[in-house]
């Protein structure tokens, strides 16, 4: 029985390991979005986001055309604003009128984590408008290197091992580095402690270090996820620096909004907005190989 659920779980996993194929957009440029903001408090994260648009991937976005990136919780109080970091191209961080206040750099437990939380920003004088919840994640409780391999001998397998929690439906995206990632439900294996088995595509050598992180991912952004490494050609994952361009994520054009914190009347035109916006709590362990 326990052969046959453990086939079930595998069922149930996407991973990826090859690089994306994406078309060249024929259409006016598209933002894109790298916005998922990784609470982890044993290791605090920046709160950093990445802009770029569709023909420039790796360049920034003109900052005259971009403009009041905030982030509020629905409960209100004053929002959170972000300026371009001098230091990074292409990335936002906290601040206002384009000055960084490095003091406000790591999410860390004073972050709000209990109320959903707005991402509006201007472009071309448009508004755009994401919404999240805060998704909470069970300890990564080990990770370790396996000897077993599945079609390459030169893959190497990582076993990740955490406990999932009781009666609650809960989505996961594990990660190993290098755009490589494994995103799972829980439908097989609710409050039971789950082990599997990735194998990486990776040259890794020994004494080389990996960091593996669990997130803890809301069902919008598994089905994201899932439909992103469905209509790469190679099952790749590699959605934060090229994103296929025919996937919508949850950053929308904004149309005739009557209050703040009201998401019924957002338009879901044509232009949308690539990439995708949440806050999910991290766990992570580095494995030594």
């Amino acid at each position: 029985m326990r052969k046959l659920l453990f086939l079930l779980i595998i069922l149930n996993l996407y991973s990826c390991e090859d690089v994306i194929e994406v078309d060249a957009p024929a259409e006016n440029p598209r933002l894109i979005f790298d916005a998922v903001l990784r609470v982890n408090l044993d290791s605090p994260n920046e709160n950093r986001i990445h802009i770029s648009t569709t023909n420039s991937f790796f360049g920034s976005v003109n900052p005259s055309l971009l403009d009041r990136i905030q982030l509020q919780s629905e409960l209100g109080g004053f929002p959170l604003f972000y300026a371009p970091d001098p230091d990074v191209f292409g990335d936002y961080i906290p601040g206002a009128d384009n000055v960084p206040n490095y003091e406000n750099l790591l999410l860390d437990s004073e972050f709000d984590t209990e109320s959903r939380m707005f991402l509006t920003f201007e472009y071309n004088e448009e508004l755009y408008l994401a919404i999240a919840t805060y998704t909470k994640v069970p300890e990564l409780t080990s990770v370790s290197q396996g000897t077993g391999n599945l079609l390459d001998e030169d893959d190497t397998e990582i076993i990740v091992s955490f406990t999932d929690p009781e009666d609650e439906e809960n989505y996961y995206a594990v990660g190993f580095g290098n755009g490589e990632y494994v995103v799972l439900e829980d439908k097989f294996f609710n409050g039971q402690e789950f082990n599997f088995s990735y194998f990486s595509s990776q040259d890794l050598e020994p004494n080389d270090e990996l960091l593996v992180t669990l997130w803890g991912i809301e069902k919008p952004f598994y089905d994201y996820m899932r439909q992103l490494i469905d209509q790469s050609e190679n099952g790749d994952n590699l959605f934060f620096q090229s994103p296929v361009s025919t996937v919508r994520g949850n950053i929308l054009k904004a149309e005739g909004i009557s209050s703040f914190g009201t998401d019924n009347n957002v338009g879901r035109p044509q232009e949308f907005v690539l990439g995708y916006f949440a806050i999910v709590q991290e766990s992570s362990k580095i494995l030594t190989f």
